[in-house]
Parts: structure tokens; sequence; C-alpha cells
């Protein structure tokens, strides 16, 4: 059963944020307009944390251990 660990979710969230993309947003606001943009963005940052819980709830403690072993994180 796979273990939950807050820690290491937030890790792996800190991880994948720069996916929002930014300059992304201000791109998009000057070209489609602001409602869009911030809906958008909204909707990608939501999704970004949906998927850090999923996949902190899916891997065990031991395979995030290792993980961290193998790539030399020192958490």
């Amino acid at each position: 059963m796979p273990s939950r660990s807050s820690k290491t979710g937030w890790h792996l969230l800190a991880s994948i944020a720069p996916k929002a993309k930014i300059p992304m947003l201000l791109f998009e606001m000057s070209a489609l307009g602001a409602r869009f943009a911030i809906t958008r963005w909204l909707i990608s940052v939501s999704g970004i944390i949906l998927m850090t819980f999923i996949i902190d709830r899916l891997v065990t403690r031991e395979k995030k251990a290792a993980i961290y072993r193998k790539h030399g994180a020192g958490y």
C-alpha cells in the first residue's frame, strides 16, 4: 500500500511548478485577454497540484527513498 509523505509531495510540486509558465501567462493576457489567460493558468496550476498528490499517493515510501538516493537529493 502506498505511503503518504507530504514533504515528498511538496518537493515534487516544486519541481513541476515551473510548468505554470508565467511568461506565457503575460503573453496570453496581451494576445487573448486576461480572462482567458487567468482561467487557463488556474486550471494548469490546479492540474499540477492534483498530479502531485496523486503521484505522492501512488509511489511508496521505499521507492521515494530509492529515487532520492539514486539522484543524490538530501531530503
